[in-house]
């Protein structure tokens, strides 16, 4: 469910706002933005401890904003997951966790694709725009604001959650 309210909010808030691009994606503090990160990509950020913004996040030429404050994850809720030390509800061996993002943290300086299985590539700024644009269905003016986004950022594609990380 969780994943299904990603994807319509991200559509109405790429459409709405002219400066965001909003795409379901996992980002970390440590600056890395996975596009299209399933479960498994967010219960190794949680993990490590590098957890940000679960299933979906909004994106502008100022940084990167979680679109939800919290995760739901069958990692230990022992787990440390963020500086604040939020409450963990755990419930039949699932765990809610409280994640309290910044409102935002500096764009991304490295941007994965997920793509469960397949090998590991580099992608090149225009490549990664293409894939962006794709996902997001931008218009041209929206195509151009991932230009500016992706400039200068590292684009990869990874099939294993712990490449992403």
């Amino acid at each position: 469910m969780v994943h299904a309210m990603t994807i319509a909010a991200s559509g109405v808030i790429t459409s709405l706002n002219v400066d965001a691009v909003a795409v379901p994606s996992c980002s970390m503090n440590n600056g890395t933005l996975v596009i299209n990160a399933d479960q498994s990509v967010v219960d190794t950020a949680i993990s490590n401890g590098t957890l940000y913004g679960a299933y979906g996040n909004i994106i502008t030429k100022e940084g990167v904003s979680a679109m939800w404050d919290g995760a739901i994850t069958g990692v230990s809720s022992s787990t440390k997951v963020n500086k604040f030390g939020a409450t963990h509800i755990v419930n039949d061996g699932t765990t809610a966790i409280m994640l309290q993002p910044d409102n935002m943290i500096n764009k991304p300086n490295k941007v994965i694709f997920y793509e469960a299985g397949t090998k590991n590539s580099s992608l090149n700024e225009t490549d990664a725009v293409a894939k962006l644009a794709e996902i997001t269905y931008a218009s041209d003016a929206k195509t151009e604001l991932i230009k500016e986004i992706l400039k200068g950022v590292k684009c990869s594609v990874a099939g294993n959650a712990k490449d992403c990380i």
